[in-house]
């Protein structure tokens, strides 16, 4: 017996997919216009044993320099790795906020995250539309 209501499925996912992607570049792009830019520079790339209860996990960990105006030197650890864009002695935008600089965003590694999202969501409502 043939699924009547099974598109409806991936329509849904895609759109929630779609609308993931949409927000979270419309969040960059908000916080590109209202947080300073700084130059940072991957000084460093480790792999982390980390032991939880029961089970031990392997972290990938970036450390990250960044020059603010008014604070200095100043780093950031990521707790992502993108292998083929964030290597050591990569340059990378770091967006923070002017008083506090610790509060910082990554818009090459997230623009790759969102930007995912929106492939699968569109794939997601093109699959939904065709089962139709």
């Amino acid at each position: 017996m043939k699924q009547k209501y099974g598109y409806l499925v991936f329509l849904f996912l895609g759109v929630c997919l779609l609308a993931g992607g949409i927000g979270g570049f419309v969040s960059l792009a908000k916080a590109s216009g209202e947080y300073l830019r700084a130059p940072g520079v991957v000084e460093r790339v480790r792999y982390e044993r980390v032991y939880r209860p029961r089970k031990m996990r392997m972290l990938k960990r970036t450390d990250v320099y960044y020059e603010t105006e008014r604070y200095g030197t100043l780093s950031l650890t990521l707790d992502y790795f993108v292998p083929f864009l964030m290597d050591e002695g990569d340059k990378v935008t770091v967006l923070y906020r002017a008083d506090r600089p610790r509060e910082t965003r990554v818009p090459l590694a997230e623009g790759l995250l969102f930007g995912l999202l929106l492939v699968a969501g569109a794939g997601c409502v093109w699959i939904g539309r065709m089962m139709k």
